[in-house]
């Protein structure tokens, strides 16, 4: 029998004399390790103080009646007015961001912008503060994950090695499917559960140092949907925006290669490739898998270990 409220399946198990047999549609409550519980298992401890995240803002919007400009009705009821935001008060307890703020405005495009700039420089510092405080332990990690990628890339070249004297053929050579040897030592990389554990965990740990958590009352109900309109407006404006400096920077990136590419000599035989990142479920690949063959340099002098972006 399929019960749509909990009342209703407690009053069959009083009256029922056969075995009950639970089943969870979207599956049951799984208790999952925290970032902090993964580094344990890498090795890495944590001190017990450093396991909380201290950092927070709050935030509560005001509002004023406004009229409508387009009057409404819904059965017997009419829609003359409506909320329009007009001032919000921020605190924090990141220093020195610890004294309230109030923002007044009565554009609320502009409040907006107001308010999520002041947001920005509190999550800056948020970022700042939790390098300091989690940092070393990222560096820990890191360490670890260039030692095991340097294990593999020496395994890699091995196994490259031993294709080639069976098959008498180069196998860094694209194959039939079209692989290049940069794929094939990812997918090498990711058959490795020790490095997937490494880079899932580096990826948590980075998401955590970069996170900003900001509360509100009653905000699910009311604040969000009374900016909800202004909030996307500004979104979109803000990505844009980034696009736009995105396109900017890649332009002069490409004119900045064409210039080398003239004065360079021949490429070593150093290679690499370039992923999005792991998210928790393991469904991308990493950020920047830079390898080469037994030289751990390439011709500029720089280490070819691997490489994670960042914001």
């Amino acid at each position: 029998a399929l019960f749509k409220r909990k009342w209703d399946l407690q009053r069959h198990q009083s009256s029922c004399n056969k075995m009950t047999r639970y089943i969870y549609p979207s599956g049951s409550y799984k208790v999952y390790n925290t970032v902090f519980e993964d580094l344990d298992e890498l090795g890495i401890v944590v001190p017990t103080s450093h396991r909380y995240y201290p950092f927070t803002i709050v935030f509560d919007l005001e509002a004023i009646l406004a009229p409508r400009d387009i009057v409404t009705s819904s059965g017997k009821t009419k829609f003359t007015q409506q909320h329009i935001p007009i001032s919000c008060s921020i605190a924090s307890n990141v220093s020195p961001f610890t004294n309230p703020q109030c923002f007044i405005d009565k554009d609320p495009n502009m409040l907006i912008r107001k308010i999520f700039n002041y947001f920005k420089a509190i999550r800056e510092e948020i970022v700042r503060l939790s390098v300091l405080k989690w940092g070393v332990y990222l560096t820990r990690l890191r360490y670890k994950i260039e030692k095991q990628l340097d294990k593999l890339r020496h395994e890699f070249a091995h196994q490259r090695d031993e294709i080639n004297n069976d098959n008498d053929q180069d196998a860094d050579d694209a194959d039939e499917n079209g692989k290049s040897r940069a794929d094939k030592f990812i997918a090498f990389i990711k058959l490795n559960p020790l490095m997937n554990t490494m880079l899932r965990t580096y990826s948590r740990l980075h998401r955590y140092m970069h996170q900003c958590v900001i509360l509100s009352f009653n905000g699910q109900k009311y604040d969000v949907h009374l900016i909800s309109t202004y909030l996307i407006k500004y979104l979109l404006e803000l990505s844009e925006k980034n696009s736009s400096e995105e396109v900017e920077q890649d332009e002069n990136i490409s004119d900045d290669s064409d210039h080398d590419s003239d004065d360079d000599s021949d490429d070593n035989d150093e290679f690499g490739a370039s992923q999005d990142g792991y998210d928790s479920e393991m469904e991308n690949d990493v950020d920047n898998y830079e390898y080469g063959e037994d030289d751990d340099t390439n011709d500029n002098g720089e280490d070819n270990g691997v490489g994670y972006g960042g914001d």
